[in-house]
């Protein structure tokens, strides 16, 4: 399994395994939540939990999640691809989607709904002029796309107490995979393979 390891709780929030399976965590559900004061273990290790599994769909739906704070969980499992979230009314969610689509998510506890409708828009404006993206192209988009307003930009800048620390992005083929990891505080990129077997 390769992923980057949450430098605070430990866990991760992307990885990509020997079989082909990948994963994407984003924080919150549907809408932002009320925090809890302690929740039992962290997402970002439930997360990992569910990606060292042959099957990740069927644990994250087998899985007790109480007591884990809300996330969205994006699975690629065996050529297919599922959307999956766990709410703050304690319910799971998830959905088949098509794999041969491009879609864009956003943290509900970063972004609010008009956010989230505006980065969707943005992101199929950007799509008609870049129908086939590259890694770069992608990875451009997310730095540099926005609305000249860094509370709602991709970059997010809020206050000088929320910052955008990173950036990882995954390329998969059918015989591996490519990952490549900004990290904007230590000012360094880290890449790294891994063939599938």
């Amino acid at each position: 399994m390769v992923f980057p390891k949450d430098g605070d709780a430990g866990g991760s929030w992307i990885n990509v395994c020997n079989n082909g399976n990948a994963g994407v965590l984003l924080n919150g559900a549907f809408t932002n939540h009320r925090k809890n004061e302690n929740y039992l273990k962290s997402r970002g290790f439930i997360f990992l939990e569910i990606m060292s599994t042959q099957t990740p769909l069927q644990e994250f739906l087998s899985v007790s999640l109480f007591g884990i704070e809300p996330f969205t969980l994006i699975l690629w499992q065996q050529n297919n691809l599922y959307e999956c979230r766990w709410d703050d009314k304690l319910m799971k969610h998830w959905r088949y989607l098509r794999a041969d689509c491009a879609y864009i998510w956003s943290s509900a506890t970063l972004y609010d709904k008009e956010a989230r409708e505006k980065r969707e828009a943005l992101f199929a404006e950007w799509l008609m002029e870049h129908p086939a993206p590259s890694q770069d192209e992608i990875l451009c988009f997310h730095h540099f796309a926005g609305y000249d307003d860094k509370k709602k930009d991709e970059f997010i800048e809020r206050d000088k107490k929320l910052l955008t620390g990173s950036t990882t992005i995954m390329e998969l083929t059918v015989n591996g995979a490519r990952m490549k990891h900004i990290d904007f505080i230590m000012e360094n990129t880290t890449e790294k393979s891994l063939l599938f077997f």
